[in-house]
């Protein structure tokens, strides 16, 4: 029964891509720098069940039982397992770079992981107030290429206002996880190390391996199309 699973898994997976594939390959004349590819739409499918996920959490859990965001590893496997593998993980400093972006709430996906119950109650009470503000000395955020993602890095509560009623924009640094692209693959199932095939760590969510996935044939197209 498991290998049924995973056999159809793997299937919806492959499908997946291929849909993928033929959007990128369909819309050559649109830039795939540009937010308005229509791949980013696709990526934002799945992405928004990944944000539901984390938002429902605080939801149906417990809080003592809500991940924090340190805990979470988000479209790859965890630290200790890529070391183990020896890949290098030089990886996870050289993905930083000085480029910043503005997210917008009203066109990009953003993750928050709010974990306190109470402070999502004042959350919830200051939806009415208005629109979201944006204050530097407590929202940090991250903006995840080549998905284009949003993650919030601190002050996942009051974010979490932006992201429910779609409004107000914050500066966030670029992280490149095009580097991550030649050292690790998935199927859907797993992810593996691309220099031994071997398995790195099972896939938590299908719908980030999907989108890191998604991501490399959009980084090799904006290869390609450079050459």
């Amino acid at each position: 029964m498991i290998f049924k699973t995973d056999d159809l898994t793997r299937k919806r997976f492959k499908h997946a891509l291929e849909i993928a594939n033929n959007i990128i390959e369909d819309n050559e004349s649109i830039s795939l720098n540009s937010i308005n590819h229509p791949i980013y739409k696709i990526i934002h499918i799945f992405a928004r069940g990944i944000q539901s996920h984390f938002l429902q959490n605080i939801i149906t859990t417990y809080e003592h039982d809500i991940p924090h965001q340190r805990d979470i590893n988000l479209f790859h496997p965890e630290y200790n397992l890529i070391k183990k593998h020896n890949i290098p993980t030089e990886i996870f400093s050289e993905m930083y770079t000085e480029k910043e972006v503005m997210i917008d709430f009203s066109i990009d996906v953003v993750l928050s992981f709010p974990w306190s119950l109470s402070r999502f109650y004042s959350v919830m009470a200051n939806i009415k107030r208005g629109e979201w503000e944006y204050k530097p000395t407590n929202h940090i955020a991250h903006y995840i290429e080549p998905f284009k993602i949003g993650i919030i890095i601190n002050g996942y509560h009051s974010s979490t206002i932006g992201i429910l009623t779609s409004q107000g924009t914050m500066p966030a640094k670029v992280i490149d996880m095009s580097i991550f692209y030649k050292w690790i693959y998935s199927d859907g199932i797993y992810y593996y190390n691309r220099s031994t095939n071997k398995k790195i760590d099972k896939v938590t969510s299908f719908e980030e391996s999907v989108i890191y996935e998604i991501g490399r044939l959009i980084y090799n197209k904006q290869i390609k199309n450079i050459e």
